[in-house]
């Protein structure tokens, strides 16, 4: 917020245009960062304390990755980034849709964040596994710091990325809640180098109407 201030003072003073213009750039992009982490602390604030479950819900989780990815296509674009779903049938798993939602989510809008321009994110969802894959080709995350990156604030070891450290937090919090299990992997290959895969498997309900 002290950072905002001082960019909309110097925006206000300047007879710059090329200054203001600049000003003004950092003042919507601070914006953005802070709406992004507000829009997180209130997520994680709707999953606290002890969450439980709904019984019996049911999602579709193909059709749920088809509206994420969607969601997210323009900010993969404005980047150069390919974002991709391999989702070839239903999958009906044992989730309450909203959260299920919140999980892709941030697990696509993480991947797109740390990977860089022009670079490549895929989602793969398993029907006959009820799981999903999200990998990308960006610079992935040591082995000894995987864990450390599921608690809240941790942040990969590019620090320029532009999240703010909570996205992976309340996946696992989600994972949790579902009773789902969540690994980490090689993903993409860039330059040589694999990127991040997380996946998640989830419960398969043997009964009862989605929800």
């Amino acid at each position: 917020l002290a950072a905002l201030r001082v960019q909309a003072q110097v925006a206000g003073r300047t007879d710059d245009e090329a200054g203001r213009r600049h000003a003004l750039s950092q003042v919507l992009s601070g914006v953005e960062r802070m709406t992004h982490l507000v829009d997180q602390l209130l997520t994680l604030a709707r999953l606290d304390p002890d969450a439980a479950p709904l019984g019996g819900s049911r999602a579709d989780l193909a059709e749920v990755a088809g509206e994420v990815c969607s969601a997210l296509a323009g900010q993969a674009l404005r980047r150069g980034q390919s974002l991709s779903l391999d989702a070839p049938d239903s999958s009906i798993v044992a989730a309450n849709r909203w959260w299920l939602e919140v999980l892709l989510r941030n697990l696509v809008d993480n991947a797109l964040r740390y990977t860089p321009d022009g670079g490549t994110v895929r989602v793969v969802v398993d029907p006959a596994g009820g799981s999903l894959r999200v990998e990308d080709d960006g610079p992935g995350i040591p082995p000894g710091l995987q864990e450390q990156m599921l608690t809240r604030f941790a942040r990969g070891p590019d620090e320029e990325a532009e999240g703010c450290g909570l996205g992976l937090s309340i996946v696992a919090r989600i994972v949790r809640i579902l009773g789902a299990g969540l690994t980490f992997g090689p993903g993409l290959v860039r330059d040589g180098r694999p990127g991040l895969a997380v996946a998640v498997r989830f419960a398969t309900p043997m009964q009862g109407p989605e929800a």
